[in-house]
């Protein structure tokens, strides 16, 4: 094999392992807010709050719920990725997750459709920051839909 091909192997495996690695953290976090929900729910009653976006024609276009130190946005129907709002929401949270320590998120996309947010390590201090970036875009992204 050309040293050339052997380079272009060697990062496009990189890349793949880097999109793994998230996908597992993903997974892992997706994995702690199901346990925390099934904990929350025994221990203490209902402790994650929801919110529902709606279409003009009243379809749910989007779910946002939130737990102690997590909000979670999913779009029942996938955005594009390259949708200015999904841009805005990235811009935004990168923005916050630069201000604040230990705020992280990831977009859960699939075939350049943007499924999901998840913001994890919310605290008093930002959580309504980031209310207001994923109430704003799919509000925004509601609004857009039939």
């Amino acid at each position: 094999m050309s040293e050339d091909r052997c380079e272009k192997l060697r990062e496009f495996l990189e890349a793949k392992i880097e999109q793994l690695e998230q996908e597992l953290q993903l997974y892992q976090q997706l994995l702690d807010l199901v346990s925390e929900c099934g904990r929350g729910v025994a221990a203490r009653g209902p402790s994650a709050s929801g919110k529902e976006f709606r279409s003009r024609s009243g379809k749910v276009v989007a779910r946002l719920s939130m737990t102690r130190d997590t909000f979670r946005l999913v779009f029942l129907k996938p955005v594009p990725s390259a949708h200015p709002y999904i841009k805005y929401v990235r811009t935004s949270l990168q923005n916050l997750a630069d201000s604040y320590e230990g705020l992280e998120y990831s977009i859960e996309e699939s075939d350049g459709k943007t499924q999901a947010i998840l913001v994890t390590g919310v605290t008093k201090d930002n959580a309504d920051d980031v209310k207001a970036i994923l109430e704003f875009v799919a509000t925004k992204i509601a609004s857009l839909m039939d």
